[in-house]
């Protein structure tokens, strides 16, 4: 007697598996790529930002002294001190890196399914795993340093606050200030958890979250009962502990000798001898979409603020560096790989939820394109 067909049907069945094989495939890449670096450094040296920052944590758990953001170390010093010496505060390193790569794929897919289908969703969310800029004529097949990558592979805490960028985004563009203080409180703790991780993406996405506010608060009928309560909590819920943070952290930069100057396409010229090239490599997805979709893209308001957050971010790597030591470590480019990594996220949603025409092939194509460069990119760093 054959067995009965299965109640469950075969789309559904999908659905549910399609974020399994995402969070397998994210978590055997992240793996690959970034114990790598840990286990058989790429640096002449046998240094990498993995080695660094686990050597960081290892201080902070011996109370050493505390970097301005220290999240991260805080969380891998949790996870390697009941372990012992060896190799684990390194490998708590890449397996905190390596979840919050399968969380951004996560979201990711998550983001993407709300406008389209399981197959569309689940292909983005693998594309864009991978998806760096295209490759230059320049330093071919090298496609990072001198781009606004949407993704990084090296850099422990810009992967560890890629998923938390993605939730303050998604906060920030539901936010209004006449949200409950409950709602208010949770975007200012996840406001926080991005400063502690990693400063950089809030530094950009704060002022056009304001600017989002006092638009939405301009077209809003006022409410007569809040008049200025709701504003108050905000700014005590979200921008005085924001404040108080980056007050914290610029003192702490200040006390190592660092601080930031106004140096305009000083740090990107050292990476990228083409800077307006190096900008179009990195964004032919978006600036695709753009172009060819321009009617819906304009009325997507999270795409809008996507776009509004990358434009701040960019103008912040083109303008300032860190004085001191960490000159010439680019370290205001970090908010703009994240930040485009989000437009890119939005993109894809804009595409899954369009209609299929010759155009939405053209910008999926651009996609592969930049998950092409990508998979290249991790196999070299895999192969050594």
């Amino acid at each position: 007697m054959p067995f009965p067909a299965a109640v469950v049907p075969r789309g559904a069945a999908w659905e549910r598996a399609a974020p399994w094989a995402l969070a397998l495939a994210a978590c055997g890449t992240a793996l690959a790529v970034l114990s790598r670096q840990v286990l058989s450094p790429l640096d002449p040296a046998g240094k990498s930002d993995f080695m660094q920052h686990a050597a960081f944590a290892r201080a902070l758990c011996q109370g050493g002294g505390i970097e301005p953001h220290f999240l991260f170390e805080l969380v891998v010093c949790g996870i390697a001190a009941p372990l012992g010496g060896g190799h684990a505060f390194e490998l708590a390193a890449v397996a905190v890196a390596a979840l919050a790569v399968v969380a951004k794929v996560g979201l990711t897919y998550r983001r993407i399914r709300e406008a389209g289908e399981v197959g569309a969703a689940s292909l983005a969310a693998l594309a864009l795993l991978f998806a760096m800029p295209l490759f230059n004529w320049w330093k071919f097949p090298q496609v990072y340093l001198g781009q606004i990558s949407p993704n990084v592979w090296h850099n422990p805490t810009a992967i560890a606050v890629l998923p938390l960028a993605m939730l303050l985004f998604a906060a920030a563009s539901r936010t209004t200030i006449t949200d409950r203080p409950r709602r208010l409180a949770g975007a200012g703790a996840l406001a926080l958890l991005n400063g502690l991780v990693k400063p950089n993406y809030l530094l950009a996405l704060l002022p056009c979250w304001l600017a989002l506010l006092v638009e939405r608060a301009a077209r809003s009928p006022r409410p007569s009962d809040t008049g200025w309560r709701r504003p108050a909590i905000f700014v005590a819920a979200v921008l005085t502990p924001v404040a108080a943070l980056f007050a914290w952290q610029a003192w702490r930069l200040a006390g190592s000798g660092g601080g930031v100057e106004i140096a305009p396409l000083a740090v990107w010229r050292l990476y990228s001898p083409n800077i307006p090239a190096s900008i179009l490599l990195s964004l032919a997805f978006p600036l695709g979409v753009l172009a060819l979709h321009w009617r819906s893209a304009r009325r997507q308001a999270p795409l809008v603020l996507a776009w509004s957050v990358l434009l701040v971010a960019v103008l912040q790597m083109a303008l300032l560096a860190e004085r001191g030591p960490r000159w010439t470590h680019a370290n205001f480019f970090w908010g703009a790989y994240a930040a485009n990594y989000l437009l890119f996220v939005e993109s894809a949603v804009l595409l899954a939820g369009a209609p299929r025409t010759w155009r939405t092939t053209l910008a999926w194509g651009l996609l592969a394109a930049h998950a092409g460069a990508g998979l290249v990119y991790a196999g070299l760093i895999v192969a050594g």
